[in-house]
């Protein structure tokens, strides 16, 4: 009874955010609200058009840190992912993971599943730890949903250098994207 009940209320969740989905600027300045003051939004591009948006609010000591992750595509613009766990991560750019990892086309896998026997770490951290590697000195967040389901948004500290969104699901952790230029701003107000 209690798969079902999760089965149902991730149903549900899916099909909440499936409908948070319009005109860009209208789902970006919705999105604001829910999310409130103070806050960092991270535009991620790629290719010199925004890819996703992180909002989430700045985290406070042992309080609640609202986030949603949006995805752009031309003038719409989706809720993909939400939460209440916002959390500055360190950056592990010397951390040795044994892999390597990237998108498809890379010729490296994707996707890591369960303890990484070469380097005796979980998949989540060899992943990551490959991607803060690649990027370099980075600020690196994590949100966390509550469902299993989490991201790790990493940025390049220059506030215009290149981007690595992980996603990990359950014990397997992959590349979601990457682009090439990141610009963070606290405190955004609906325009």
């Amino acid at each position: 009874m209690k798969l079902l009940s999760a089965v149902a209320a991730l149903l549900l969740s899916n099909a909440a955010l499936a409908q948070d989905c319009g005109n860009a600027s209208a789902v970006y300045k919705a999105s604001l609200q829910r999310v409130a003051s103070p806050n960092s939004v991270t535009a991620l591009r790629k290719a010199g058009s925004i890819s996703l948006i992180s909002v989430m609010k700045v985290p406070s000591d042992g309080g609640p840190a609202p986030w949603e992750l949006l995805e752009a595509s031309g003038d719409q613009m989706c809720v993909v992912a939400k939460g209440t766990d916002a959390v500055l991560l360190s950056d592990a750019r010397n951390t040795h993971g044994s892999n390597r990892y990237g998108m498809p086309g890379s010729g490296h896998p994707r996707c890591a599943t369960g303890m990484i026997e070469s380097s005796g770490l979980p998949a989540s951290a060899d992943v990551r730890f490959w991607a803060n590697r690649e990027l370099g000195d980075s600020l690196v967040f994590g949100l966390g949903d509550g469902n299993n389901v989490s991201y790790t948004v990493l940025t390049s500290t220059d506030n215009t250098g290149p981007w690595i969104v992980l996603k990990q699901t359950g014990n397997e952790t992959c590349y979601y994207d990457r682009g090439d230029a990141s610009v963070i701003k606290l405190n955004a107000v609906a325009p």
